[in-house]
């Protein structure tokens, strides 16, 4: 299994929990000034389809996208 994430692009890696989120942040040494206009970016893993209509309907998420 790879932990360790390479790239250089408008975000940069900042931490993966297994099971449970995703994190990007900004990266200040992306090529195109003033880009990307988000400070960071957190991925949301969520099993359990009741608790993500629930996070949905109290805007603890933006967005959502099921995937199987």
């Amino acid at each position: 299994m790879k932990s360790k994430a390479v790239g250089t692009r408008p975000f940069a890696f900042v931490e993966w929990a297994p099971g449970d989120h995703v994190e990007l942040t900004k990266n200040r040494n992306c090529w195109q000034s003033g880009k990307p206009y988000l400070d960071e970016v957190r991925v949301s893993i969520v099993k359990d389809a009741q608790a993500l209509v629930t996070q949905f309907e109290y805007g603890a998420l933006d967005a959502s996208s099921r995937h199987h």
